[in-house]
């Protein structure tokens, strides 16, 4: 099925990334890779995604060991001046 609109196509110098607007208007970028999109059909109009090589699936095995409850704003940054939280 549809599951949203590809609104752009962008390339920051690692590889080409799909925008893509899903149906409940949340954009997400996709890499545009033959694992990621494993069919391009332009006389159709559609490209086909996988949703687990894209990302779009969360794996439950894919989470990094002894992160859970890791909070990032709890560790040192710089002194405020700079933009750090010290």
């Amino acid at each position: 099925g549809v599951i949203g609109k590809v609104v752009a196509v962008h390339n920051f110098g690692g590889g080409d990334i799909l925008d893509v607007t899903l149906a409940g208007r949340k954009g997400v970028l996709i890499p545009f890779t033959q694992a990621a999109v494993p069919h391009v059909s332009i006389a159709e109009g559609f490209v086909q995604v996988d949703p687990m090589a894209a990302g779009l699936v969360d794996d439950e095995e894919s989470e990094a060991p002894g992160r859970s409850g890791f909070d990032p704003k709890g560790r040192p940054r710089g002194p405020k001046d700079a933009g750090g939280n010290r």
